[in-house]
């Protein structure tokens, strides 16, 4: 199933797309900000590859999918201090 999230502030490579959509369809990110190839938009229905998407409305919000993973543990590592 493709889901979207429109409307939100997203933080993608460092610049800061307001009004972005996020569109990621069976666990795969598909597009980030303006539609790329296969998605489309029209006023709040989305669509990916014609199969139409479930949608949530993030006006006002910031948008950070993966940025943090607060149960891991990766990269917590002792160091010695000799």
């Amino acid at each position: 199933p493709c889901q979207a999230i429109l409307h939100g502030r997203v933080l993608s490579g460092g610049a800061l797309l307001d009004d972005a959509a996020v569109v990621w369809h069976a666990g795969d990110l598909v597009s980030v900000g303006p539609p790329s190839a296969g998605v489309q938009i029209s006023g709040d229905a989305v669509s990916f590859q014609g199969a139409p998407c479930r949608t949530l409305d993030a006006a006002g919000r910031f948008v950070t999918a993966g940025l943090v993973e607060s149960r891991s543990q990766l990269g917590l590592v002792e160091v010695s201090q000799e």
